[in-house]
């Protein structure tokens, strides 16, 4: 079966709260903004695997990817110049899930504490975001399906 992509732009509050009842297994409150609601879709579909086509990116979203490419032409190998972004990387009970986890990027290494706020710059958290492995399992029938899924589960807390 295929995920279904909603347009983000044209959908009303209660078809957002019906796609991710229905398509996502979220049960968002009534009470959540309609920018709440996209970032929840948007969210699931990264860590799911989904890749959403441009056209169907919110207008914002676009903007910003626009924006981002025109920096990334003229990108520094210094972090400290990146926009800081606040995170948490959750711990689970995978093989090294409860420990520390390492990054290294353009010289500079990072050593992420999970369960605990953090602030890294933009080309760390998008790193790690981006970051995924392809799992295999095996079906009743004997079968065996390929999965790509996130290796962190990491919470945006917003730029700093």
């Amino acid at each position: 079966m295929s995920y279904p992509f909603i347009n983000l732009d044209k959908a009303k509050k209660d078809e957002l709260i019906a796609h991710l009842k229905t398509q996502c297994g979220i049960d968002p409150k009534e009470s959540e903004t309609k920018d709440s609601l996209i970032e929840a879709i948007l969210e699931f579909e990264d860590l799911n695997g989904h890749t959403r086509p441009y056209e169907l990116m919110p207008a914002s979203y676009k903007n910003n990817v626009e924006s981002n490419s025109d920096t990334q032409d003229n990108a520094s190998s210094d972090l400290n110049t990146y926009r800081k972004v606040k995170m948490i990387i959750q711990s689970s009970e995978k093989f090294d899930g409860q420990d520390d986890v390492m990054v290294w990027i353009n010289g500079h290494s990072y050593q992420i504490k999970r369960d605990t706020e953090v602030v890294v710059p933009e080309p760390v958290y998008q790193l790690l975001s981006s970051s995924k492995t392809t799992i295999y399992q095996q079906e009743k029938d004997g079968s065996v399906t390929e999965k790509i899924v996130a290796n962190y589960s990491i919470q945006f807390l917003g730029y700093v």
